[in-house]
């Protein structure tokens, strides 16, 4: 079913569809993300990427809020 995938991240990737349209996937489940009770999919390439690299941008953010272990474990620097 997935062809390329382009955005490689802790929690979503942007996958692009045996038809050629892009969708963004959770990593942990394989099935797409869902936003406001939309799926994820059909979108283009730019926007699965973009919305990829937002997901996984507010999934380290919330993971170093609660962990702070998580900064030192996945390389993140906390900016002391």
């Amino acid at each position: 079913m997935v062809r390329r995938r382009l955005t490689k991240g802790p929690k979503a990737a942007s996958v692009q569809l045996i038809d050629r349209s892009w969708s963004v996937l959770d990593k942990e489940t394989g099935m797409p993300v869902e936003a406001s009770g939309c799926k994820l999919t059909g979108l283009s390439r730019e926007e699965a990427d973009d919305i990829a690299a937002r997901l996984n941008a507010a999934y380290i953010d919330h993971i170093s809020d609660t962990n702070p272990e998580h900064h030192e474990s996945h390389g993140v620097e906390d900016g002391s």
